[in-house]
């Protein structure tokens, strides 16, 4: 990537169980309990707090608390149950597999559009000078059909992919997951209790990246929940102020980028984009900042202002 005062110029892959453990053993280091292994079936207001009810080994579990921060993923069926959500939210699709053997690998990332349904796209991370992350992220509608291994197969055998993948073997079933990128008009809290992440929808509904809304979002809810405990009001008011802070920070990026794939991913102008993008600067650093999600360069230009701006490049000499 080029250089940025925002951002390093290299980036480093590690599996999402790495991740979760460095994670977890930082709350640890700062204090927080873990109990693992408990199936949650229900949050519910109670008295002055808020009661967790659910399974643990085949047992009845419970605690109670005074607030609850939510951070359960694309799974919606708990917000369901907690009456947040009146029906399941819109899905994307990411699907991705483990490779070995592969060769002509270099230490760059790949992001293709070819051998994938759009609206979506395919990737290819290097874990190893002969290994890699290769998946799709789909979206539905235009007759997509969001299944997996029908997904990343025809991927893998795309004509860029072909030649690297022509004797790895796959060592990771095809495994696929929901995403959610409904944060546009999705709720944030209820009754003693706020959303985070994927569970207030808050993946880019252009790239389908979310580990750093996941991150992001839940420091901010840490640092309203600690000023709410601070002034000794649990208000609903004050439980609503914490949506305020994630609509200032990211309700304009999320209608931008919906509206932005809507524009832009149809294959007839991508083909054309991308070939620009490789001959005008100006057009690469707009994509860039775009898929890097550098907000304050784009957010307030309207998409049809960047997709003039973007066909007035592309038609350029």
């Amino acid at each position: 990537m080029p250089k940025s005062e925002s951002w390093p110029d290299y980036s480093l892959i590690i599996p999402r169980f790495t991740l979760d453990t460095i994670i977890l053993e930082g709350a640890l280091k700062s204090g927080a309990k873990f109990g693992g292994g408990v199936h949650v079936t229900n949050v519910a207001p109670e008295g002055d707090g808020v009661l967790v009810t659910g399974d643990l080994d085949g047992r009845s579990f419970s605690v109670r608390g005074r607030l609850v921060l939510v951070a359960t993923g694309a799974n919606h069926k708990l917000l369901q149950q907690m009456g947040l959500l009146k029906r399941p939210p819109g899905m994307a699709l990411a699907a991705r597999a483990y490779y070995e053997n592969l060769s002509g690998l270099t230490d760059t990332f790949h992001f293709r559009f070819d051998g994938v349904p759009l609206p979506g796209y395919g990737w290819l991370f290097p874990t190893s000078a002969s290994s890699a992350n290769v998946g799709v992220m789909l979206w539905p509608g235009r007759g997509t059909q969001l299944n997996t291994r029908a997904a990343v197969e025809p991927f893998t055998q795309s004509p860029n992919l072909r030649p690297l993948l022509a004797g790895a073997r796959r060592v990771s079933p095809i495994k696929g997951y929901p995403i959610r990128i409904d944060f546009a008009t999705a709720p944030t809290f209820g009754e003693r209790v706020l959303l985070a992440g994927e569970a207030a929808g808050l993946v880019n509904p252009l790239t389908g990246e979310g580990i750093d809304f996941a991150l992001e979002s839940g420091h901010l809810a840490a640092e309203h929940l600690s000023a709410m405990f601070e002034s000794g009001d649990l208000s609903p008011e004050r439980l609503a102020g914490y949506d305020r802070l994630l609509r200032r920070r990211y309700q304009r990026l999320f209608v931008f980028c919906h509206r932005l794939r809507k524009l832009f991913l149809n294959r007839p102008f991508l083909n054309r984009l991308v070939t620009a993008a490789d001959r005008h600067d100006d057009l690469k650093l707009l994509l860039r900042d775009i898929l890097l999600q550098q907000q304050e360069d784009f957010v307030d230009v309207s998409p049809a202002t960047i997709l003039k701006a973007s066909l007035a490049l592309v038609r350029a000499p």
